[in-house]
């Protein structure tokens, strides 16, 4: 798969009956990453991490 074919990726992650989501739009070479009960600085990094572009 190549994620430059595709405008919007969407990850959703339900860990023990909570979701966090993480949307990435790969022409942009940027992500969200949404949590309903607060983002964590760690949290954020990791994806970041996760999801840049090498």
């Amino acid at each position: 798969m190549n994620p430059n074919d595709y405008d919007i990726i969407l990850g959703i992650n339900n860990r023990h009956h909570h979701w966090t989501l993480v949307v990435i739009y790969p022409q942009e070479q940027r992500s969200l990453f949404l949590d309903p009960l607060g983002e964590s600085k760690q949290d954020i990094q990791k994806c970041l991490q996760i999801t840049r572009y090498g």
